[in-house]
């Protein structure tokens, strides 16, 4: 809506309101000097009254990435929950693996609303029972492609515990083991903006984007843990209207023939034109339907654990020369 619109839509609306409501929203979100007009009401759904529209989808056109007798992998779209919710009467993506395979479908993981990617249905109770039980065990390599602002290290970990859910109704959870690897994949110095490559080893709620923001390399697109300012200029100058975050690869060792398995999800039409506009070199296109290389991951996971070994040695020699002390008193 231009300004002029807006301004035909005022008329007869007090000065003092409108003034009263513009100066509100403009100290809420402090981002105008990007928009004009009306326009800086579009850029948060939370100005916008009623629930958010999802586009219909046909069951056909759901992008299958893998599949097999018993078990589905699909390209989970933005903006659609695995299954109903809070929300009743929203579509699910669930609803529409089952039309899709006309069988029983076992959702085996869950992905945010806003994250788009790779997403496991088994097809029947004993593949459900043995892929929920390879993420219990932890024994599936989970790849997430993070969009986030500034120059991030080059490679990490987070090790910051976190409550099982997130927001209000996780308040009062108790805190728990939450870890998440990470590397640079690329750093755009002109935009400000890093690839990343997170590998997280917990599964809590909102887990990438509570760490991430945790060392302050938030996602971009994210509303709820990232920088406003930065969320409506990205949204302007390159046109992403979604969270920078798309589930790349499962990895694991298949549960019936035994060799290992990697199920990738191309990235989305909306996430790839936005990265091409941040001057994402294009060479990095191959590389992400390339199979994972976790040899980067390997190294810190045994640099982690040779470190561990050595405070636990350090430690227990320190026990020992206390012991040895209180004894010659």
């Amino acid at each position: 809506m231009d300004v002029d619109r807006f301004a035909s839509l005022c008329k007869g609306v007090c000065a003092v309101d409108l003034f009263c409501v513009m100066s509100i929203v403009y100290k809420k979100y402090m981002c105008c000097e990007y928009l004009s007009g009306w326009d800086r009401y579009d850029c948060f759904s939370r100005v916008k009254r009623g629930k958010t529209s999802v586009k219909d989808i046909e069951p056909q056109e759901l992008e299958v990435i893998h599949r097999e007798n018993q078990w589905i992998a699909i390209n989970k779209p933005i903006d659609w929950m695995v299954h109903q919710g809070w929300e009743k009467g929203q579509p699910a993506l669930t609803d529409l693996v089952r039309t899709l395979t006309e069988r029983r479908v076992y959702p085996i993981h869950r992905l945010d609303r806003a994250t788009s990617g790779v997403l496991l249905f088994a097809l029947s109770q004993r593949m459900a029972k043995d892929l929920n039980g390879l993420f219990s065990s932890r024994a599936i390599r989970k790849r997430y492609l993070c969009v986030v602002h500034g120059e991030a290290p080059a490679q990490g970990m987070v090790d910051k515990p976190l409550t099982r859910r997130a927001g209000k109704r996780g308040r009062n959870d108790p805190l728990l083991h939450a870890k998440t690897w990470f590397r640079r994949i690329c750093y755009v110095d002109s935009e400000e903006i890093s690839l990343i490559e997170a590998v997280p080893v917990t599964g809590r709620q909102h887990q990438i984007r509570r760490h991430l923001r945790h060392i302050r390399f938030p996602l971009l697109g994210d509303k709820r843990y990232g920088y406003r300012r930065q969320y409506v200029k990205h949204r302007i100058e390159h046109g992403l209207a979604r969270l920078g975050l798309h589930a790349l690869s499962l990895s694991f060792v298949h549960p019936i023939d035994g060799h290992m398995q990697h199920v990738i999800a191309p990235i989305p039409q909306d996430l790839q034109t936005s990265l091409e506009r941040m001057l994402i070199p294009a060479s990095l296109w191959s590389w992400f339907e390339e199979i994972p290389d976790f040899t980067w991951l390997e190294a810190l996971i045994e640099e982690e654990e040779a470190r561990e070994e050595a405070e636990a040695k350090e430690e227990a020699e320190l026990l020992s020369e206390e012991g040895e002390a209180k004894e010659e008193d």
